[in-house]
């Protein structure tokens, strides 16, 4: 885990914008191209996503920037 972010905070953030998105679980990770598994890790702040898998999250949740996924201490 990166130190200098909020992993709970930025866990929550990726959870409401799949939700906002109208997003399940399993449509998140078929648009990652990754498996359901390491998404649900995301959204639970078990593990971290990779920068290619946020800049994938950028696409698929219309947001402008990393910085809109991610949650600065």
């Amino acid at each position: 885990m990166n130190r200098n972010v909020n992993n709970e905070m930025t866990a929550q953030r990726i959870l409401e914008l799949k939700k906002a998105n109208g997003l399940t679980t399993r449509e998140l990770a078929e648009k990652l191209e990754i498996s359901e598994s390491a998404v649900k890790n995301y959204i639970y702040g078990r593990s971290w996503p990779p920068l290619e898998t946020l800049y994938k999250m950028i696409t698929i949740f219309g947001v402008n920037c990393i910085d809109d996924i991610v949650v600065l201490p």
